[in-house]
């Protein structure tokens, strides 16, 4: 498991990560991360795959936090704090670990609602758009505060 201690938002490589839903992860991927040193039966859930995939693009690197939000039409849900563990397949399968609190508390539900509905206001404002790469957090502060 992966910490960074700093109290420094900049410092923490904390990343706004928003992507669509797909139905089911394709068996190809699949099979490939169960392949992976990242696969831990106990821990897999086929509901939630601990991984992103088709992300190649993203950027991220071993030990960035991300805030994640699904985005499904115009609906936005808060999808918790993931950290990364690794990249597989030149970063196109993410490996990711389930982080239950960045900042030493837990999201309230209704802190992640003001922030899904900032969320749909930038997607709407074409601010940003879902599946793009993830998102420095102080970037994503500086967009909120044209809100």
């Amino acid at each position: 498991m992966i910490r960074d201690k700093s109290p420094h938002l900049a410092d923490r490589n904390i990343k706004i990560c928003v992507y669509t839903i797909e139905e089911e992860v394709p068996a190809v991927i699949e099979e490939t991360f169960q392949r992976s040193r990242f696969f831990d039966e106990g821990r897999y859930d086929e509901e939630d795959p601990p991984f992103f995939w088709e992300a190649g693009h993203w950027g991220v690197k071993r030990g960035d936090n991300l805030i994640c939000f699904a985005a499904e039409r115009n609906n936005i849900s808060f999808e918790g704090l993931w950290q990364v563990e690794g990249l597989i397949d030149t970063g196109g399968i993410i490996a990711v670990e389930p982080t239950p609190n960045l900042f030493g508390k837990e999201v309230k539900a209704r802190d992640s609602g003001k922030i899904c509905r900032m969320v749909r206001s930038l997607i709407e404002n074409g601010e940003i758009r879902a599946d793009m790469a993830p998102m420095p957090i102080l970037d994503f502060a500086l967009l909120t505060d044209q809100l």
